[in-house]
């Protein structure tokens, strides 16, 4: 072959193959070929995790097991800030199994992470399913996980923490070991519109210093507290369904003082509500119905209005203070 066709030859080649990995728009696509032959970026070697080392986007474009088939084994891990994921509505599979609705076990356990982010910031993780990791779904340092569903993982399905902040949306979260969301990095989190059931501890966790936002979520038959919102920052929960929990409906305790407003907590374990916030929290306008103890536990501190509270086994209130209408039993609470 003289030395100009194998110029042209190879250069066809070179293009063939950075085509291949390249989809139209820029995305590097991973699938399981790719990740097993490794150089998906720069420092990525053959086998799992892949390593996503610059920033980008990047897609899925078939499912993830990852290989060898363990518990300790993780799929991707991201070092880069200012990356996005989208997994295209593929998986990415482990070997752990829960049992128990809410869960009691999972097994095996181990160190695995679907998606591990954990120091990085402005991630974003979209559109798949990540089932049977070891530890964790995904752990992101700071980002937005969106339309993912995880369930099975061995101890938390999301967990969020760092400096960068975290907006968790229209997820759905269920048997996973420990917590379904986990928010409690630094700069606040966004809890919104996620479906979160059946697994073995809370439901959603916001603990983050910074401001708490957790609305719109559907929550029932976790093993312990539905939706539990504390630290040192700000709390605002809101029209949430709590349904089912096998402790308190909903938990609110910041010290920046937290807002419960618009939520329906019905048949949980607990009191229905929680707040036991500094001068200034407010509960206002929930449902409160059918819960194992006190329809709503208030701190001495907390004012509440607008709330129906009914036939909740060990009474409509205590504590608080009463700065409006309230019905109690279909009466006004007294």
């Amino acid at each position: 072959m003289s030395a100009l066709k194998c110029a042209t030859y190879c250069a066809g080649v070179l293009l063939y193959m950075n085509s291949s990995i390249r989809a139209s728009g820029g995305s590097v696509e991973i699938d399981q070929a790719r990740a097993l032959a490794g150089a998906v970026t720069d420092g990525d070697t053959p086998g799992f995790p892949v390593r996503i080392s610059q920033p980008g986007s990047y897609r899925l474009i078939g499912n993830l097991r990852v290989t060898p088939f363990s518990a300790d084994t993780s799929a991707i891990e991201i070092t880069s800030d200012d990356v996005t994921l989208d997994l295209s509505g593929f998986a990415i599979l482990g070997p752990t199994v829960a049992s128990g609705m809410p869960v009691t076990k999972c097994e095996p356990l181990g160190t695995g992470i679907g998606i591990d982010a954990r120091r990085q910031t402005n991630i974003t993780i979209l559109n798949g399913t990540i089932r049977g990791m070891g530890l964790y779904g995904i752990w992101i340092g700071g980002g937005r996980v969106e339309r993912v569903s995880i369930s099975h993982s061995g101890r938390i399905g999301i967990i969020g923490s760092g400096f960068g902040g975290n907006a968790f949306i229209d997820n759905v979260v269920s048997r996973n070991g420990h917590d379904g969301i986990s928010a409690h990095g630094y700069g606040g989190s966004r809890v919104t519109g996620n479906t979160v059931s059946s697994n073995g501890r809370v439901g959603i966790r916001a603990e983050t210093p910074g401001a708490n936002t957790v609305t719109g979520n559907t929550v029932t038959g976790n093993a312990l507290i539905g939706i539990l919102a504390t630290g040192d920052g700000s709390a605002v929960v809101s029209e949430n369904s709590v349904t089912g929990n096998h402790g308190h409906g909903i938990l609110v305790s910041s010290v920046g003082g937290s807002l419960v407003r618009g939520n329906a907590t019905t048949h949980n374990g607990g009191s229905g509500i929680v707040a036991n916030g500094r001068a200034g929290s407010a509960v206002i306008a929930n449902s409160v119905i059918a819960n194992k103890k006190v329809g709503l536990l208030l701190g001495s501190s907390t004012g509440y209005i607008n709330n129906v509270a009914t036939d909740n086994s060990e009474g409509a209130v205590a504590g608080g203070v009463q700065i409006g209408l309230n019905l109690c039993g279909g009466l006004t609470c007294r």
